[in-house]
């Protein structure tokens, strides 16, 4: 799963976070999430189970949601150009 999300700190700062396997704290991350949030999700994830992604992701206040069905893990590797159109657009419109 990676998570997508812009700060505005007097000028707009790109970030990425990348989910990592502590779920210890994650649902209090996810909650305090107000910015727009875009949640990029493999449905074959063996890392980072499907159920337990849509799960985090519900958490996100502001949160868009894409599922690419017949990727796993690494979804910017799987589908290159599809995500990084959904990137883009995500991006234009924060």
């Amino acid at each position: 799963m990676c998570i997508i999300y812009m700060l505005n700190d007097k000028q707009i700062k790109k970030k990425i976070f990348f989910f990592s396997s502590d779920i210890g704290n994650q649902i209090d991350f996810f909650g305090s999430l107000k910015i727009p949030t875009l949640n990029v999700i493999g449905e074959k994830d063996i890392v980072i189970p499907f159920n337990y992604s849509l799960y985090f992701a519900s958490f996100a206040k502001n949160g868009k949601t894409i599922v690419y069905k017949d990727t796993g893990h690494i979804i910017a590797w799987e589908v290159t150009k599809s995500f990084n159109r959904v990137i883009a657009k995500f991006s234009s419109k924060v």
